[in-house]
Protein backbone atom coordinates (compact mmCIF):
# COMPACT_ATOMS: atom_id res chain seq x y z
CA UNK A 1 0.00 0.00 0.00
CA UNK A 2 1.33 3.55 -0.99
CA UNK A 3 2.01 5.96 1.94
CA UNK A 4 1.30 9.80 1.45
CA UNK A 5 5.76 10.03 2.41
CA UNK A 6 6.20 7.82 -0.06
CA UNK A 7 3.71 9.45 -2.61
CA UNK A 8 4.97 13.06 -1.91
CA UNK A 9 8.97 11.64 -2.55
CA UNK A 10 7.99 10.14 -6.12
CA UNK A 11 6.15 13.75 -6.76
CA UNK A 12 8.76 15.30 -5.44
CA UNK A 13 11.45 13.18 -8.04
CA UNK A 14 9.38 13.59 -10.95
CA UNK A 15 9.42 17.58 -10.65
CA UNK A 16 13.27 17.62 -10.12
CA UNK A 17 13.39 14.88 -13.16
CA UNK A 18 11.73 17.80 -15.19
CA UNK A 19 14.31 20.68 -13.85
CA UNK A 20 16.74 19.29 -14.49
CA UNK A 21 15.84 17.77 -18.22
CA UNK A 22 16.35 14.10 -16.81
CA UNK A 23 15.23 11.74 -19.46
CA UNK A 24 16.57 8.65 -17.72
CA UNK A 25 15.09 9.64 -14.21
CA UNK A 26 11.50 10.11 -15.94
CA UNK A 27 11.65 6.85 -17.63
CA UNK A 28 12.16 5.35 -14.28
CA UNK A 29 9.52 7.42 -12.60
CA UNK A 30 6.94 6.56 -15.65
CA UNK A 31 4.98 3.37 -15.87
CA UNK A 32 6.53 2.82 -19.30
CA UNK A 33 3.73 1.05 -21.18
CA UNK A 34 0.78 1.41 -23.49
CA UNK A 35 -1.78 2.75 -21.08
CA UNK A 36 0.01 6.28 -19.44
CA UNK A 37 -1.88 8.80 -20.41
CA UNK A 38 0.49 12.73 -20.17
CA UNK A 39 -1.60 15.61 -20.66
CA UNK A 40 0.66 19.18 -21.29
CA UNK A 41 -1.26 22.63 -21.66
CA UNK A 42 -2.20 23.26 -25.16
CA UNK A 43 -0.51 19.80 -25.98
CA UNK A 44 -2.23 17.00 -27.81
CA UNK A 45 -3.29 14.01 -25.62
CA UNK A 46 -0.09 11.95 -25.34
CA UNK A 47 -1.54 8.36 -24.86
CA UNK A 48 1.71 4.98 -24.58
CA UNK A 49 4.83 5.47 -23.13
CA UNK A 50 6.58 6.25 -26.69
CA UNK A 51 4.61 9.24 -27.04
CA UNK A 52 5.07 10.45 -23.63
CA UNK A 53 8.59 9.82 -23.99
CA UNK A 54 8.79 11.85 -27.39
CA UNK A 55 6.95 14.85 -25.57
CA UNK A 56 9.31 14.81 -22.69
CA UNK A 57 12.70 14.78 -25.42
CA UNK A 58 11.01 17.62 -27.31
CA UNK A 59 10.30 19.48 -24.29
CA UNK A 60 13.78 18.65 -23.20
CA UNK A 61 15.29 19.98 -26.11
CA UNK A 62 14.07 23.65 -25.32
CA UNK A 63 17.07 25.99 -24.10
CA UNK A 64 15.26 27.68 -21.00
CA UNK A 65 15.87 27.13 -17.22
CA UNK A 66 12.68 25.73 -14.91
CA UNK A 67 12.33 26.28 -11.23
CA UNK A 68 9.63 23.98 -10.30
CA UNK A 69 7.89 25.27 -6.39
CA UNK A 70 4.85 23.08 -6.03
CA UNK A 71 2.18 25.06 -3.59
CA UNK A 72 -0.98 23.08 -2.42
CA UNK A 73 -0.15 19.57 -2.68
CA UNK A 74 -3.58 16.84 -1.80
CA UNK A 75 -2.72 13.72 -2.11
CA UNK A 76 -5.75 11.13 -1.97
CA UNK A 77 -4.71 7.06 -1.44
CA UNK A 78 -6.65 4.55 -2.47
CA UNK A 79 -4.99 0.58 -2.00
CA UNK A 80 -2.33 0.91 -4.53
CA UNK A 81 -3.16 4.11 -6.25
CA UNK A 82 -1.78 7.39 -5.31
CA UNK A 83 -3.27 10.89 -6.60
CA UNK A 84 -1.43 14.25 -5.96
CA UNK A 85 -3.20 17.21 -7.32
CA UNK A 86 -1.07 20.27 -6.71
CA UNK A 87 -0.13 24.14 -8.13
CA UNK A 88 3.06 24.35 -9.95
CA UNK A 89 4.98 27.30 -9.64
CA UNK A 90 7.06 27.47 -12.76
CA UNK A 91 9.78 30.34 -13.29
CA UNK A 92 10.85 29.61 -17.04
CA UNK A 93 14.49 31.51 -18.05
CA UNK A 94 14.79 31.39 -21.70
CA UNK A 95 17.26 33.91 -23.60
CA UNK A 96 15.79 37.28 -22.62
CA UNK A 97 12.76 36.46 -20.96
CA UNK A 98 11.95 35.12 -17.38
CA UNK A 99 8.08 34.49 -16.83
CA UNK A 100 6.49 32.68 -14.12
CA UNK A 101 3.30 30.42 -14.42
CA UNK A 102 1.08 28.79 -12.19
CA UNK A 103 -0.27 25.33 -13.46
CA UNK A 104 -2.91 23.04 -12.05
CA UNK A 105 -1.93 19.75 -11.68
CA UNK A 106 -2.84 16.22 -11.12
CA UNK A 107 -0.51 13.22 -11.40
CA UNK A 108 -1.63 9.44 -10.63
CA UNK A 109 0.90 7.05 -9.72
CA UNK A 110 0.39 3.27 -8.58
CA UNK A 111 2.38 0.51 -6.85
CA UNK A 112 3.65 -1.73 -9.19
CA UNK A 113 6.37 -4.67 -8.85
CA UNK A 114 8.75 -2.15 -9.88
CA UNK A 115 7.74 0.85 -6.90
CA UNK A 116 5.64 3.50 -7.66
CA UNK A 117 4.86 4.70 -11.04
CA UNK A 118 3.51 7.61 -12.72
CA UNK A 119 1.02 6.04 -15.10
CA UNK A 120 -1.23 9.91 -15.70
CA UNK A 121 0.04 13.17 -15.48
CA UNK A 122 -2.82 16.10 -16.70
CA UNK A 123 -1.77 20.04 -16.01
CA UNK A 124 -3.57 23.11 -16.83
CA UNK A 125 -2.88 26.63 -16.90
CA UNK A 126 -4.34 28.57 -13.86
CA UNK A 127 -4.61 31.89 -16.06
CA UNK A 128 -4.98 34.76 -14.29
CA UNK A 129 -2.13 34.60 -11.94
CA UNK A 130 0.83 34.90 -15.30
CA UNK A 131 3.19 37.43 -15.00
CA UNK A 132 6.09 38.08 -17.55
CA UNK A 133 9.05 40.38 -17.46
CA UNK A 134 10.67 40.58 -20.65
CA UNK A 135 14.58 41.47 -20.16
CA UNK A 136 16.72 43.43 -22.27
CA UNK A 137 21.10 43.01 -21.70
CA UNK A 138 23.15 46.14 -22.40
Amino acid sequence: MITRDALLEVNKTYYKAFENFDLKTMSQIWSNSDDVVCIHPGWDILIGWEKVEDGWKKIFMEESVLKFTIRNPHTIILNDLGIVSCIEEIFISSRDTISQTFIATTNLFKETNKGIKLFYHHSSPVLTSERNVKLTYH
